[in-house]
């Protein structure tokens, strides 16, 4: 991003997609942070896994397994237990996601 003002900001998990010498991957990324400087781009991530690193099956068992622990959670009435299935739930989407492009 030629001329970007300086800046860093947060990354939610998402796709992200690289682009560098005439070459672009898309990218897994579960959160992290994001610094624009010098027209380069540097990004620090909790985990990120590229299209062709990602294990599908592996991704979609994670997606089962985050759905059945939500459900568990919302029986028992745990938010803690909740919002973490959520968090893998999402996680495990983005990958399935990232890696069907």
């Amino acid at each position: 991003m030629a001329n970007h003002v300086p800046i860093i900001a947060t990354l939610d998990v998402d796709e992200t997609r690289v682009k560098y010498d005439e070459k672009e991957d898309d990218i897994a990324v579960n959160g992290g942070f994001i610094e624009f400087s010098n027209n380069v781009a540097t990004i620090v991530a909790d985990s990120a896994e590229t299209q062709n690193d990602i294990d599908i099956a592996r991704a979609e068992k994670a997606r089962k397994n985050a759905q059945q622990r939500i459900a568990d959670a919302r029986q028992r009435q745990d938010k803690a237990a909740l919002d973490r299935a959520q968090i893998a739930l999402r996680r495990a989407v983005n990958r399935i996601n990232v890696a069907g492009k």
